[in-house]
């Protein structure tokens, strides 16, 4: 039997001869490829991964810097409220109790009247020497006012009767011993040449003077003084002196008010300026120029006015004075 004729084989079977050479050409090929094929996958996956980390990071510095600005915010809005006081609820405040009105003072020196400590340095005087009552009232309201604490700023005279350091030196010298500062009249010292008053330490000298603000002893002195002058100036006017005369002593000093009363008697119409020392003047000037003018008077008319001025003491408490001083 012949053999049959030689089948053709299936449409898209390779053929037995062919397929061997294509498979051992494709492999080489696709071992040559795989390198490129990795690397281009890699180079893709790069590309499409990249941007997503890329854009991730920005992001990490603006949230951390977001962050860093709110956490400032929150550590500080518990001071903000603890700066912020609290509402709290207004405090009732009892009404003060209304007090009493307060009685008036009663006024323990009448206007024109002295103090009861000078009142009564006054009247100590007065049993002490036999003095006049109301000239020394009258000398101690014209030279301050009753005032012990008083200065005048024209001469050194302090104290109730104003008495300057030369004639507080002279009357403790002869008067001291009798009422108390038997001491302070031994440390004083005469210069026999000028007759000047004066200690050997100065803190003694100050003490001294220091005393003419003491109420009693400035009244007691004035006093001495006065009752010791009376007897040459009763010799000298042949009569005894008057209360105006005394007054004038206690103004001028023992030679002043001679002078002064000399002059008066001779000339009466003269200027008290002729008459009397300047220091005296100015240290009295409301004795011896007239107020409001100012206009000089002359010894009489000075004498008039002590006149005046004692007569209102010894009938009224209230002074009238001659000028203001």
């Amino acid at each position: 039997m012949l053999d049959p004729a030689p089948r053709a084989a299936p449409r898209g079977t390779p053929s037995p001869s062919a397929c061997p050479s294509e498979r051992s050409l494709g492999r080489p090929l696709e071992r040559r490829l795989r390198p490129f094929l990795a690397a281009l996958a890699c180079a893709l996956a790069a590309a499409f991964a990249a941007p997503a980390p890329a854009e991730a990071k920005p992001n990490r510095p603006s949230a951390a810097r977001s962050a860093a600005k709110a956490a400032p915010v929150l550590r500080q809005a518990p001071r903000r409220q603890a700066s912020v006081p609290a509402r709290s609820r207004p405090r009732t405040v009892a009404a003060a109790k209304p007090r009493p009105a307060a009685a008036p003072a009663a006024r323990a020196v009448a206007e024109g009247e002295p103090s009861p400590s000078v009142a009564a340095a006054l009247a100590a005087a007065t049993r002490s020497t036999g003095t006049d009552p109301v000239l020394l009232r009258a000398i101690a309201w014209q030279e301050s006012r009753f005032s012990h604490r008083a200065g005048n700023r024209q001469s050194t005279a302090r104290g109730l009767m104003q008495f300057t350091e030369a004639t507080w030196l002279e009357v403790v010298r002869d008067f001291g011993p009798r009422h108390g500062m038997a001491r302070e009249a031994a440390l004083l010292s005469t210069n026999p040449r000028t007759g000047a008053i004066t200690t050997r330490h100065p803190r003694d000298l100050r003490a001294i003077l220091a005393r003419r603000f003491d109420p009693r002893l400035s009244a007691i002195m004035a006093a001495e003084r006065l009752a010791a002058e009376q007897a040459g100036l009763q010799a000298m006017l042949g009569r005894p002196a008057g209360p105006a005369e005394l007054y004038v002593t206690h103004l001028l000093g023992p030679a002043g008010a001679r002078r002064f009363l000399a002059e008066l008697n001779r000339a009466p119409a003269r200027p008290a300026l002729e008459a009397v020392g300047s220091d005296s003047i100015a240290a009295n000037r409301g004795v011896f120029f007239e107020r409001g003018t100012g206009r000089m008077l002359s010894l009489a008319e000075v004498h008039a006015g002590v006149g005046r001025l004692l007569a209102e003491q010894g009938a009224s408490p209230r002074p009238i004075t001659l000028a203001a001083r």
